[in-house]
């Protein structure tokens, strides 16, 4: 893998984007995402994420690409979806675990 990945998902409970940072915890903003740069790491996180969604706390968890460099996703469609909707108030901090 030439690029660096974080793991996005939807809360189940709110719908909200949460990444997936470090110790398993589902994070609300792309800066505490854990960044991964090597297959192995990326799959045992996808798989911790899977679980995840087995036990109903996400949906649809998946790898992204994002830019290290400027912490940001390198697709247009998840910097859209990393700035959150902006029609509705923020929400409280998760407090869950893959």
């Amino acid at each position: 893998m030439s690029s660096s990945h974080v793991i996005v998902a939807n809360d189940l409970r709110t719908g909200r984007v949460v990444y997936l940072g470090r110790k398993g915890k589902w994070l609300q903003h792309l800066s505490g995402a854990e960044v991964f740069s090597d297959n192995e790491t990326l799959e045992t996180a996808l798989d911790a994420a899977i679980t995840s969604e087995r036990n109903n706390y996400v949906i649809a968890p998946e790898a992204v690409a994002i830019d290290p460099a400027l912490r940001e996703p390198a697709h247009y469609r998840e910097q859209i979806r990393s700035n959150g909707p902006t029609c509705v108030p923020p929400l409280p901090a998760l407090q869950r675990s893959a």
